[in-house]
């Protein structure tokens, strides 16, 4: 099956924004760049803070396995943490990064 989706990025200041609309039920995936080392807190179900630098909000859940699991990339050569949000058929989750 084929996914639709529209995507709407929004940069104001220090936010960026992610709007997100499918026609179908799916999952939005987002690898996070950390390293295993990088101080990352559960705030809630819809938000994660990392190194109380950068703090990540959703309008639905943010799902990952393990907060101090992390994947790695050998491509990029990066570690990643790779974070789900769920989406409902026709309607739009909004994912909001701030720099604090």
């Amino acid at each position: 099956d084929e996914l639709n989706f529209k995507i709407v990025y929004t940069f104001v200041g220090d936010e960026l924004e992610i709007a997100i609309t499918t026609e179908k039920d799916s999952v939005y995936k987002l690898p996070i760049i950390a390293d295993k080392n990088a101080e990352i807190k559960l705030i809630s179900q819809n938000e994660i803070n990392f190194r109380n630098i950068l703090a990540i909000t959703a309008s639905n859940e943010i799902k990952t396995e393990d907060l101090s699991k992390r994947y790695f990339n050998q491509v990029g050569g990066f570690e990643y943490l790779p974070l789900e949000i769920p989406l409902k058929a026709n309607g739009t989750v909004k994912i909001k990064f701030t720099v604090k």
